[in-house]
């Protein structure tokens, strides 16, 4: 993209150019003259007297201009301000910075009042116009008429992107170019340095020029760079306030206008949501929903695995929560709060209009039901995070890290070779190609300047803030967050170190193998040792056409956590696709097969048992992947093998250093527990684990986001979960059919619940979280009268 600086500064620059060019600016310092935009343009300013505390925003930094000198002429020589951290009055506005190209530079506005002082050619325009009287009336100057603004939308909108002058445009008094490259459309005002754009790949608004009125109500065009900075152009950097609130008509460009069916009004009330039909789009479908006076309209559907999200739970202050597995949306911005959705929802207008309702977005994007977070970044400064591992908890760190503005390097180094990945359908569907459970692709990285490394890490060095790789490369670091993730439980029995054909479950290469020893032939025999998720998950995706056998030690399959009423639910569901159980049997040994001595033939159950086996399936757990930390005095793992933490997930005795996942045991402030240290192994627990850090890191200021654990499997049915039992549970309610498969489960320590179940009883699991963020859960003995989660409002205040 060409350099967006005024068509003076771009000359300047061009015929003084950037060794000269910090001189003039020193001379004009001296005499307490300063231009934000004129400073920007300088190699040395932004290598020597860039400040690094400025707030982040998207990879973009911020200073600050003003016109507020009294009296107002002498605002063109007003100093700017270095570093923007509150608003300093209502004339100010913001100019952001990318520092990783001088001569380029980018800015998100404030107010839109004194726009035109935003580069030097302004600040004397402004000046002139002050001494002559003239208030803005030149055509050459940044206002324009509302009329001939629109004329230029409009003819954006018409497509008539061809290198001619639509006939539109001819009456204004200066040249417009009108270009078009795929899906980059922009149109140029070369006196005016102003520019159109919008690249639709990715809905990011390189330069897009709108409508605003100024606190005089003249319409005037102005120029505002990196739109997505704010989605919601009222949540500026420095407030929320009514003031600031400034309309534009920049999504116009390539946006249309789109019917709702069958609305007449937005007449929806606060809280409610509804999913409603987009006319002119086949399939094309939106989600309206209301909070407090205002009604939003976002993709209907999860980003994570496309859940309605009508099933969905909507809080007071906008948090929209997935019926399924968790996922959190912003409605006011369509941003990600919770895992295990990467992607936020697309955002689009919603208005009424003669007597019907409509909305403002593009046809891909209605249909795409999302949209992509903006991570790209060039990295820069002196900050250098390491993540130890690739999981779900590096992902959620990793993407969070941009998302939020952290503009450092960042490198993640995992042994396993490829890309993150959706682990749980590993488990739950046995997925062994590696394209269909890849989260992002190598170019995604690429963008977000995140490192991939593909090596296992031997060793960390915490007093000189290094990481060594079994490859003999060394990783130095400001920040660490240790996600390493579990390894699976061999089984220490005779014959199971010895033959092949027994498979632990954790990696693709574990999936091909398994999938390869079954092969396609129908009928393989398989013994699953471990009744609890992974194995009961495994037995269930493998049950079609194989004769599948579970062995566990407990008396129904997930007894100590779900209890027996409800294992015997899994079980039954689970037998009803022709596996067979063993429970409350203990494991002696494996035996070869009499066929090929080198791989396992059956397993033997100390009663005496014999479970013929043409392959053999571990799922009795994982241990905290902490082999490289074991023999290293700066840390104290515990007994098995975690690491203590702080709420921030801050490892002991070691600041910027952060363990989360699998491996960390973190102080746990849900119902039933008063911070009382826990490991949970759950997916959602390590990706927003991985987000709490990536805020702490960006933003060291904001307390740690509270969150309830929540996770899902496929037990013949989809089970949810929400909450935990650290302290263990001592009664159980139950609520609906067991014997139907459709229920839910409520787990109490004394009168307290600390943790949901649920079968088809969509959204309670997830209102049940909600609850348990506000500590206005229904006890136990309410719950045992009848009484329905779905029926007690959810108050705004978080409590946990």
């Amino acid at each position: 993209m060409e350099n967006l600086g005024s068509a003076f500064a771009d000359y300047v620059f061009e015929q003084i150019g950037p060794t000269t060019l910090p001189r003039i600016y020193n001379t004009l310092k001296t005499f307490n003259v300063q231009t934000g935009a004129f400073s920007q343009l300088t190699r040395r300013y932004m290598q020597e007297e860039f400040n690094p505390k400025t707030p982040d925003r998207g990879g973009v930094r911020y200073f600050s201009y003003g016109a507020t000198v009294s009296p107002a002429i002498l605002s063109a020589f007003r100093r700017s301000n270095r570093i923007v951290s509150v608003q300093e009055g209502p004339n100010d506005g913001l100019v952001s910075v990318a520092s990783s190209k001088w001569g380029e530079y980018k800015g998100t506005l404030v107010d839109v009042s004194h726009l035109d002082l935003i580069n030097w050619t302004n600040r004397l325009r402004w000046l002139v116009w002050e001494m002559t009287g003239n208030k803005r009336k030149s055509p050459y100057a940044s206002a324009f008429r509302l009329v001939q603004s629109s004329y230029l939308l409009e003819a954006i909108e018409e497509k008539t992107l061809k290198g001619k002058t639509p006939a539109r445009l001819k009456h204004i008094p200066f040249p417009v170019t009108v270009k078009a490259t795929g899906s980059l459309r922009a149109i140029r005002l070369p006196r005016m340095g102003a520019c159109f754009c919008e690249d639709t790949m990715d809905t990011r608004m390189i330069g897009i020029s709108g409508v605003g009125r100024s606190k005089t109500d003249v319409p005037r065009l102005y120029r505002i760079w990196q739109w997505d900075l704010y989605r919601n152009p009222a949540k500026i950097l420095a407030g929320d306030s009514p003031e600031r609130k400034f309309t534009t008509s920049a999504a116009r460009i390539m946006a249309q206008e789109y019917k709702l069916k069958g609305l007449s009004a937005l007449d929806l009330k606060s809280g409610e949501k509804r999913e409603v039909e987009v006319e002119g789009i086949e399939g094309g479908k939106v989600l309206l929903a209301r909070v407090g006076s205002t009604t939003h309209a976002l993709s209907p559907n999860c980003t994570h695995y496309g859940a309605p999200l009508k099933l969905g739970v909507l809080t007071p202050e906008g948090r929209l929560t997935c019926a399924w597995h968790g996922a959190c949306f912003n409605v006011g911005t369509g941003d990600v709060e919770d895992a295990p959705a990467l992607d936020p929802l697309a955002k689009f207008e919603v208005f009424e209009q003669s007597g019907a309702v409509y909305i403002k977005g593009e046809e891909a994007t209605i249909k795409a039901s999302r949209r992509q977070p903006n991570v790209k970044c060039k990295a820069q400064g002196k900050e250098k995070v390491v993540v130890v591992g690739g999981g779900s908890g590096a992902m959620g760190t990793v993407q969070a890290l941009r998302e939020q503005g952290f503009n450092g390097d960042i490198s993640m180094i995992s042994k396993e070779p490829y890309l993150p990945i959706d682990r749980t359908k590993l488990s739950k569907a046995l997925i062994a190609d590696k394209s269909k459970v890849e989260w992002r692709s190598q170019e995604w990285f690429d963008d977000a300047s995140i490192a991939t490394i593909s090596d296992e890490v031997s060793s960390i060095d915490f007093e000189s803030k290094s990481v060594s790789t079994k490859s003999g490369k060394s990783y130095p670091y400001t920040k660490l967050i240790l996600a390493s993730g579990g390894t699976p439980k061999p089984l220490p029995l005779p014959g199971f170190k010895d033959l092949s054909n027994i498979f632990l479950l954790r990696t693709i290469p574990d999936v091909q193998a398994i999938n390869g020893a079954v092969g396609e032939k129908a009928g393989k025999k398989i013994v699953v040792i471990g009744s609890s998720f992974i194995g009961m998950e495994v037995a269930n995706a493998l049950s079609s056409n194989n004769d599948v056998t579970v062995v566990g030690m407990e008396s129904t399959p997930l007894e100590r956590v779900m209890g027996k009423e409800v294992g015997k639910v899994f079980q039954k569901l689970i037998s009803d696709k022709g596996v067979k159980f063993h429970m409350e049997a203990s494991v002696d040994s494996a035996k070869p097969s009499k066929d090929d001595s080198s791989k396992v033939g059956s397993v033997s159950l100390k009663d005496g048992t014999s479970l013929e086996a043409d392959l053999v399936i571990l799922g009795i757990g994982v241990a905290p992947a902490t082999e490289y930390l074991k023999d290293n005095s700066a840390v104290q793992l515990e007994k098995d093998g975690s690491i203590k933490t702080n709420e921030s997930f801050e490892v002991q005795n070691q600041a910027g250093v952060y363990a989360i996942g699998d491996i960390a045991t973190y102080p746990y402030h849900g119902p039933g527990s008063n911070g009382d240290f826990t490991r949970i192994e759950h997916w959602n627990v390590a990706q927003n684990a991985g987000r709490s850090v990536a805020a702490s890191i960006a933003k060291p200021s904001v307390a740690p986001k509270p969150f309830i654990p929540v996770f899902w499997s496929a037990q013949g049915s989809q089970l949810r979960y929400c909450g935990n039992t650290p302290n263990g549970w001592d009664d159980l309610v139950l609520q609906g059919k067991l014997d139907d498969a459709k229920f839910a489960a409520f787990y109490g320590k004394g009168d307290t619940v600390v943790a949901v179940a649920s079968m088809q009883m969509d959204p309670v699991m997830t209102q049940s979280a909600e609850l348990m963020r506000r500590g206005n859960m229904l006890p136990l003995s309410e719950l045992r009268k009848g009484k329905s989660v779905m029926d007690v409002g959810l108050p705004s205040e978080i409590k946990i």
